[in-house]
């Protein structure tokens, strides 16, 4: 029994620094976004932190894709 996810059974240790380096982008981004969006909406700030941190999280552990194309809200201005 492999306890391994799906995904992450075939990932190699050269892929890591670049998953690193979009996940830190994929912060710099989204973060300061949700916390923009939730003070225009008059939510506590640690909602779309908690929003936005923790799918993402779910989604690129148990996603059945090998290539994660994460998205954010059309209304983005960056809309992928």
């Amino acid at each position: 029994m492999n306890l391994m996810p799906e995904p992450l059974r075939g990932y190699q240790r050269t892929w890591l620094a670049r998953d690193i380096i979009a996940g830190l982008t994929l912060s710099a981004v989204a973060i300061p976004e949700v916390m923009g969006y939730t003070s225009i909406a008059g939510t506590p700030i640690v909602t779309g932190l908690y929003t936005v941190i923790f799918p993402t999280l779910i989604f690129a552990l148990l996603g059945s894709s090998r290539l994660l194309v994460w998205c954010r809200a059309p209304s983005s201005p960056s809309y992928c």
